[in-house]
């Protein structure tokens, strides 16, 4: 059955359409105009954006959470880096191993005197074990090691290495002063030198004390005689003398003395000698006098 609609209905249904269905302009309501849309519903299985928000969230907290065990896990297994530096002092040196236990991998051996330097330090086993970073070998060539591992600290003692210290070299010019001038004036002498007559030496000349030569002259009438057989001797003097003697020496050392006679103190005689036996009798003649020197030669005589 149809229904007939009167004019005024369908009037009333044209304005409502045209109430919803127009855009409010600028101004009216006192708003600005919205911005026009389509509604879209998502489709089944499609992720919103606030989903897709909290899942990056998650993901990036369970990295951080990883990161954050990560650290946590090798901050224990090297311990906190808080470096100190051991010597070694075992004769044998001390064992580097894998962990801080003594039944672990030995990985080598730092030599006495190497220089560790220790980041972290655990007790195991009733023993203080530091994980070395560094070490300086004993020959003085710091080194870092290929594989790194802990050491017994009972084997090292702390050790503070000597500081080095720059030499400065300072130059130092050197400056030599010269002499003030001297401005005073010597002073003139107003006193003139006396002049005195020089006096004639008072020293008297020493009498010379050397004496004058006398030389003797001695001969015999024979050089050969007998035993017991007289013979005489001559000499002469070359200045007057008071006396003049005879020596006469053997070859076995006998000494005779015999005095010569003068008449006039220069030629002067022994007669009547007479000698024992022997061979190369020497005879010789002294002028003694306290102003002369005597010289003289000697005779040899052979008496049979």
């Amino acid at each position: 059955m149809m229904v007939r609609r009167s004019g005024r209905q369908d009037a009333q249904k044209w304005r409502m359409s045209s109430f919803f269905s127009s855009k409010p302009t600028v101004g009216s309501m006192g708003a600005p105009e919205p911005q026009e849309g389509i509604c879209e519903v998502p489709a089944a299985g499609a992720q919103t954006p606030n989903k897709v928000w909290k899942r990056l969230l998650a993901v990036a907290m369970v990295a951080i959470a990883v990161l954050t065990l990560a650290a946590t896990a090798s901050s224990i297994g090297a311990g906190a880096a808080t470096a100190t530096t051991y010597k070694v002092t075992a004769t044998n040196g001390t064992a580097i191993r894998q962990s801080a236990n003594a039944q672990s991998k030995q990985l080598g051996v730092f030599a006495y005197g190497s220089v560790l330097v220790v980041t972290s330090i655990q007790n195991f086993g009733g023993y203080s074990w530091g994980y070395v970073q560094s070490y300086t070998a004993s020959a003085g060539s710091w080194g870092y090691m290929k594989e790194k591992g802990w050491v017994a600290l009972k084997n090292c003692v702390p050790f503070t290495p000597p500081k080095t210290t720059a030499k400065t070299t300072t130059t130092t010019k050197k400056t030599t002063a010269k002499p003030a001038p001297t401005t005073t004036k010597p002073a003139a002498t107003t006193t003139k030198p006396k002049t005195t007559n020089p006096s004639p030496p008072t020293t008297k000349p020493q009498p010379t004390t050397t004496k004058p030569v006398c030389r003797v002259n001695l001969s015999a009438d024979k050089l050969k005689a007998k035993a017991g057989e007289p013979f005489k001797i001559y000499a002469t003097t070359s200045l007057t003398v008071t006396k003049v003697v005879l020596e006469v020496l053997y070859p076995n050392g006998a000494t005779y003395t015999y005095t010569l006679t003068s008449s006039d103190g220069v030629k002067w005689s022994k007669t009547g000698l007479t000698l024992p036996k022997g061979n190369n009798i020497r005879i010789l003649a002294k002028a003694t006098s306290s102003t002369v020197s005597a010289q003289s030669n000697w005779v040899y005589v052979t008496v049979i």
